[in-house]
């Protein structure tokens, strides 16, 4: 189920004549892995960062003022540290903001930040070519329908993919866009 905010700021963005026809809310816990890899680099660096603080502070050779500010600047690193550890908990609370729409229009992802800000990603017929499905075992999945590989400042190659992550029935809501894709009176 959808959060009601999310829902009531959506049905307001609805078009003339646009029809939900599927709407959910993501799964918290599907998308609290998403977390996971950042959760397991942070261990190390809260341990790193945690030697660094008790090193500063226990060192001697340094005026009062030197340490205090050799130890907030190593306190910026511990909080780092405490975000990347909790960040399952950050994917899990962002979930709970987020739903995820098909009309007979578009597909439409909806997001509300901590701000109380909506971000609405609209995805269109046209742009709903070459969908993949990620399904486990349960029925519940993924459905990406975007996807771009982008060049940073460095030259590393950063992946994108956009799309509804930890949806419970990632069959229908394929056909539900493969659906939508297709143009009228043509079926696939």
């Amino acid at each position: 189920m959808m959060n009601p905010d999310v829902e009531s700021f959506f049905l307001g963005e609805l078009k003339d004549r646009e029809v939900v026809l599927w709407q959910e809310a993501p799964r918290p816990g599907r998308l609290a892995r998403q977390g996971g890899a950042l959760m397991l680099f942070g261990i190390p660096w809260m341990a790193f960062s945690t030697f660094m603080f008790v090193m500063v502070s226990r060192s001697t050779d340094t005026s009062a003022f030197e340490k205090i500010g050799m130890q907030v600047f190593v306190g910026a690193f511990l909080l780092i540290g405490l975000l990347l550890l909790t960040s399952p908990l950050w994917f899990y609370v962002q979930a709970k903001h987020k739903g995820y729409v098909i009309t007979n229009r578009r597909a439409v992802s909806i997001a509300r930040n901590l701000f109380g800000e909506y971000e609405i990603r609209s995805v269109y017929p046209g742009d709903l070519r070459g969908l993949t499905r990620t399904q486990r075992s349960d029925g519940s999945g993924d459905i990406i329908f975007e996807s771009y590989t982008v060049r940073d400042d460095e030259g590393e190659r950063r992946k994108y993919e956009f799309g509804f992550y930890g949806i419970s029935d990632a069959r229908e809501v394929e056909a539900l866009l493969t659906e939508l894709s297709q143009p009228k009176g043509q079926s696939a």
